[in-house]
């Protein structure tokens, strides 16, 4: 059987930069098919194949039908007053009314809005490290942050299309896991000098940490491993194969919210060396580079140097992300891949949907090269922000793992090298772990 030409053509009565960048991420990363823009009224009557008409026109009854609300033909950010539906039992932003249409919302319109953050260029309030919390955010106000919202609505077009062109070829997402890792804090106990030790000990007695103390010296004299190095048993776990993991590295001077082994550290050094031999590596650019364009390029260097790599991922520490802030800077040096994009007080699709795309940059109307890869999952935030068990962080993302394999997209989960420390909370927390490589294996 003949199959159909595999290209989607979209009629819009204008072209702009927001909707080339729109048709590309919903229809060939998340559809799976390409996508061609027409604004030739003509050549899109007398097309064959799969059309879909973006316009307030009604072209013809058997051509598939979303109203245009307006927004990617405007340039500049406003406020937008948000309204939300539900179509085909989905949830759905920009509503039409008064329409016939075979979608009666703007699904470009939200696509660009989800995706681009355009809410996070407008004023909010922030937490207290200047960061867009989630229950800030329009999904989490519409019910949908757990929901990879564009994928399922890339499945009901998918769908449609597949029953009016029954041999269309497409290649939407699959599902798998991608683990990364953000070492902070290397060791809990060794390499940190002698008046940091001396200080340590004497704030884990102030604050009755015994056993932190006793912990301390038999670390510090080679009576047992330190409890945050943890290396050996990462290297066993991803010793079955699945996707490599991605290693983050802090390497900022030491500071409040910085409190890293020091750079020149040798074992730090060798540590480095031996991570960037098996796994790819990125810098994990400090509190203080946040705001501070010099720093990050010292932090930069210094990865650089002790992996005899170029460094071009990167996710921020305390995941200290504003929009456009830190994205521009990121690129100015030569960041070619940000994992930062998630919540730090929830677990969920920031923008949306669960696989690495471009960044689309607002505030210059500019489709960037930066690829931002999303993360749904922290330790940090199952544990300390969320208040979970092991078992029930377990089955939140299991609840996670099962919407992806229906309908496509990759769980990014963020772990440290120092969460599975029981001196230090974490009891339990390993298991938890081994779900997340699970789900990987599974793939």
């Amino acid at each position: 059987m003949k199959q159909d030409d595999s290209t989607l053509v979209l009629y819009a009565p204008h072209k702009s930069e927001r909707l080339s960048y729109t048709a590309h991420i919903f229809f060939e990363l998340l559809v799976g098919i390409k996508c061609e823009i027409t604004t030739n009224f003509d050549d899109f009557l007398i097309r064959q194949g799969p059309k879909i008409n973006y316009s307030n026109d009604t072209i013809a009854t058997h051509v598939l039908h979303i109203p245009d609300s307006g927004l990617l033909w405007e340039s500049g950010i406003r406020p937008v007053e948000l309204r939300a539906t539900v179509v085909d039992d989905l949830p759905a932003l920009f509503p039409a009314t008064g329409q016939d249409c075979t979608w009666p919302f703007d699904l470009m319109a939200m696509t660009f809005f989800l995706v681009t953050r355009y809410e996070e260029y407008l004023p909010f309030q922030p937490d207290n490290h200047g960061r867009f919390s989630a229950s800030q955010s329009a999904a989490f106000r519409f019910g949908f942050l757990e929901r990879p919202l564009l994928h399922e609505w890339a499945a009901v077009v998918r769908e449609r299309l597949t029953k009016d062109h029954i041999n269309l070829f497409f290649t939407p997402p699959k599902f798998s896991c991608q683990l990364t890792y953000d070492v902070d804090l290397a060791w809990a106990f060794k390499h940190k000098g002698l008046i940091r030790q001396i200080g340590g000990g004497f704030t884990d007695i102030w604050h009755g940490r015994y056993d932190w103390v006793a912990a301390r010296l038999r670390t510090v004299l080679g009576k047992q491993p330190d409890p945050f190095f943890t290396f050996d048993y990462l290297d066993q776990c991803h010793k079955e194969g699945g996707d490599l993991p991605v290693f983050f590295f802090l390497l900022g001077d030491r500071g409040p919210f910085d409190r890293n082994i020091p750079a020149h550290s040798p074992a730090l050094r060798q540590l480095i060396n031996r991570i960037s031999a098996k796994y790819p590596l990125g810098i994990h650019p400090s509190y203080r580079s946040s705001r501070d364009a010099g720093r990050l390029q010292l932090e930069i260097d210094r990865l650089e140097v002790m992996s005899s790599r170029p460094v071009v991922r990167s996710r921020q520490h305390y995941l200290l992300l504003r929009f456009p802030d830190t994205y521009q800077m990121l690129l100015a040096h030569g960041i070619q891949a940000d994992y930062t994009l998630g919540y730090a007080d929830a677990l969920g699709f920031r923008a949306s949907i669960a696989v690495p795309f471009t960044w689309y940059d607002l505030s210059r109307e500019v489709w960037t090269q930066l690829v931002l890869h999303p993360f749904q999952v922290m330790d940090v935030s199952l544990k300390d922000y969320m208040g979970l068990s092991p078992d029930s962080a377990i089955e939140r993302i299991a609840d996670l793992q099962s919407v992806l394999r229906h309908c496509g997209g990759t769980l990014t989960t963020i772990w440290h090298n120092s969460s599975f420390s029981a001196l230090h909370g974490w009891e339990g927390w390993a298991a938890v772990h081994q779900m997340a490589l699970g789900g990987q294996s599974s793939g």
